[in-house]
């Protein structure tokens, strides 16, 4: 159904006005500081795991950190060789203790800052709060891993399948077999943050956002985080000289920016999201909330 331009224009209005109102740069920015703190020992999680189960594949696994800025690789590497070359089964379990925890804390800060675009209270039970953390802690792990199933071991699945049934797929089913890989972790990434919009804000039932308002979320925020993720690297890669500002700190810096600017696609979708489901969605008016200047949408 069309939007009349008028309403459109007051939609962007309000849209933009609730972004800054609510603080979601300042918000962001305090999401990237949890993430990074989360990030590291949830990398020594994800390739211990790696080095028990794929440990002939690792090479291939560390070429795709090829996406990120040159300056963040170089941050993150030698902790992954330290990794590898140190794997433990002590390392393991506490590793997964600690992940988890810190992991907690950085999607924690990502509810928070959506509950406050999604106008809706913080859950005050400790409990509820750190199972749910720990639930998309693991979700993200199963994604992480499906991911690189399909990308890093489509080759052996399709050659054991082939060897399985004795056969052989000619070029254009083996095409469309490695279009489907590469679209495994696009689908996955929409579907991670599709559930995160629906089920990651402190909702009451009747307060839940509609299916169809999470999903577009989910391919908003998808296309953002890699249009993001793309450029940031090319400016880093090719632009910027960010090693003449940041010295020997560049790599953990651009880790930084560009976790930063990742929350700040997310928690923008968040508002686009809220936005959306009440005006469009439910029909529903805009309503002023605490915050002076901001829309309440439940």
């Amino acid at each position: 159904m069309a939007i009349k331009k008028e309403k459109l224009k007051t939609y962007a209005q309000f849209l933009l006005e609730n972004i800054q109102q609510h603080r979601m740069t300042d918000l962001s920015a305090q999401s990237a500081y949890f993430l990074i703190l989360a990030l590291f020992p949830f990398i020594v999680v994800v390739f211990n795991l790696l080095t028990m189960f794929a440990a002939d594949h690792i090479d291939k696994i560390l070429s795709f950190l090829s996406v990120l800025p040159e300056e963040t690789v170089n941050a993150i590497e030698p902790i992954i060789y330290s990794i590898i070359n140190s794997n433990s089964a002590g390392i393991i379990s506490v590793s997964v203790i600690v992940a988890f925890w810190s992991s907690s804390k950085g999607v924690n800060s990502i509810i928070r800052a959506m509950n406050i675009a999604f106008g809706v209270e913080n859950d005050k039970s400790f409990i509820r709060v750190q199972l749910k953390s720990l639930l998309f802690t693991f979700l993200l792990l199963l994604l992480i891993f499906a991911v690189l199933a399909s990308l890093v071991f489509g080759d052996v699945i399709l050659k054991s399948i082939e060897s399985l049934f004795s056969f052989t797929l000619d070029s254009p089913a083996r095409l469309l077999f490695n279009a489907i890989r590469f679209a495994i972790p696009i689908a996955g990434m929409i579907l991670g943050f599709s559930f995160l919009f629906k089920r990651g804000p402190d909702f009451e039932k009747e307060e839940r956002i509609a299916t169809k308002s999470a999903v577009i979320g989910g391919v908003m925020a998808t296309i953002g985080w890699m249009i993001i993720s793309l450029a940031y690297s090319f400016y880093v890669s090719n632009i910027s000289n960010m090693s003449v500002t940041y010295g020997p700190l560049v790599g953990i810096m651009a880790l930084f920016i560009w976790l930063n600017l990742s929350s700040l696609a997310l928690l923008f979708t968040s508002e686009f999201v809220a936005l959306y489901d009440r005006c469009i969605v439910k029909k529903l008016p805009i309503q002023k909330d605490r915050i002076p200047g901001a829309v309440q949408y439940y």
